[in-house]
């Protein structure tokens, strides 16, 4: 385990000193950036292209990110325009960032520094096929959107959990659900991908279409080409469990054994997901411990939860709910700085404790910084959604665990106000 984590600190050392060197970048990938500009306006029109100084209405999640000035940004409506735009930005060699929903913690991902930001937000349907199976989601839809398409329906689709976060990063990224446990990541429920390549060609990748770049996007993030549009599987569901109770701090033990067990023999149950969230309350300088519980049936006290059911609890908003209606209740706010990192492990109550332990300790010098807000997450990778990465030829993601078994996957996830911060902030991040 101390070689994991070492690795684990110097891949995330690399990342931290890329991260703040990325406003450092060559001119020459952006002196072309202008022209390339000026074409594109006359491409799309002049409604359809932003320069920052006259770009009030655009707005991302990342304060690191809303700070980056562009050349400028450009609002393809198709997936034509895409592969015009890709063509102007090669010929005058100008570097570019795709904005989804723009829900990325690092500089230059969704927001270009000094090159040409393609913003996908005209690309925002969810087209149902007449079986029903299958829906077709634009990259420049959210999931909130994306869930009160499909409940129109009586369907939904394996997706995330915060309102805002882009369908295009949260898919090619992975993709955790609470319908994961029975039917893997979102990236494993991709059918098909709209997919315009480096040379300006649209391709539709699938199974039997490319099937190398289908196994890449599975996975490989967003370096093969530009994604417009994505085929994902469909799921009947109306209301299921959803909600969070929160726990005084001695019951930290109670808590952690019966995620524990969930992840390992709750885990037979599929409708069942879960996540703990122990946070930093500021104001209060106190800690706030919470399980959030999902269920996908309309079930208000499973069985599977019985055993965390029976600790004392502070307060629960445990109800019967619709997807759209949870994510909109649990929208993460915009103006703040971020950053989040991840750590995955064999199941163990000893060790998610003495993560929150190794939390406690390293915040202590940092939590006065303004806007600070922590907090770790941990929730199982689900023995079928590692089952599911080898469907349809395999993803790229290269998780594997002994006989298939759950993970455990512990966020390190934060947010504060001044860029004066930023390089303690990255230092925290580190030594936890």
């Amino acid at each position: 385990m101390g070689l994991l984590f070492l690795f684990f600190q110097v891949a995330f050392t690399l990342f931290l000193q890329r991260a703040l060197a990325s406003q450092q970048l060559l001119t020459s990938i952006t002196d072309g950036c202008p022209q390339a500009c000026a074409e594109i306006s006359t491409l799309l029109g002049v409604s359809a292209l932003h320069y920052p100084d006259n770009d009030p209405s655009f707005e991302i999640w990342d304060a690191k990110q809303q700070e980056v000035r562009p050349a400028c940004r450009a609002e393809p409506s198709s997936t034509a325009d895409v592969a015009a735009i890709l063509e102007i930005l090669t010929a005058n060699w100008c570097t570019f960032a795709m904005k989804g929903g723009g829900h990325s913690r690092a500089v230059d991902a969704s927001n270009s520094v000094g090159g040409v930001t393609i913003d996908m937000n005209k690309f925002n349907a969810a087209d149902v096929a007449e079986d029903r199976a299958t829906v077709r989601l634009g990259a420049g839809l959210t999931l909130g959107p994306a869930y009160t398409a499909l409940e129109e329906y009586g369907l939904t689709f394996v997706g995330g959990r915060v309102d805002s976060v882009g369908i295009a990063g949260y898919t090619l990224g992975g993709g955790f659900s609470n319908l994961s446990p029975q039917y893997g990541l979102a990236v494993d429920n991709v059918f098909e991908y709209e997919l315009v390549l480096p040379n300006a060609t649209a391709v539709n990748v699938s199974e039997t279409q490319h099937p190398d770049l289908y196994f890449a996007l599975r996975g490989g993030v967003n370096n093969f080409g530009i994604v417009t549009h994505f085929t994902v599987r469909a799921v009947p569901q109306d209301e299921i469990l959803v909600g969070a109770k929160v726990f005084a701090l001695n019951y930290t033990d109670r808590v952690l054994d019966e995620a524990y067990k969930l992840t390992t023999a709750g885990s037979n149950d599929t409708y069942m997901a879960f996540w703990t969230r122990y946070a930093y309350n500021q104001s209060a300088d106190s800690y706030d411990l919470s399980l959030s519980q999902a269920y996908s049936a309309p079930v208000l006290a499973p069985a599977v939860f019985a055993g965390v059911n029976s600790i004392p609890y502070e307060s629960s908003d445990l109800r019967l709910d619709r997807m759209s209606a949870y994510v909109a209740a649990s929208a993460s706010a915009f103006g703040n700085r971020h950053l989040f990192t991840t750590l995955t492990y064999t199941p163990s109550a000893a060790l998610d404790a003495r993560i929150l332990a190794i939390f406690d300790e390293e915040l202590q010098s940092v939590k006065t910084a303004t806007g600070f807000a922590p907090s770790v997450v941990t929730q199982p990778l689900h023995a079928n959604a590692i089952k599911a990465m080898r469907l349809r030829g395999g993803n790229a993601l290269g998780v594997e665990s002994e006989a298939d078994a759950t993970l455990t996957v512990s966020l390190l996830t934060f947010g504060w106000k001044d860029a004066a911060d930023d390089e303690a902030m990255y230092a925290f991040a580190v030594e936890v």
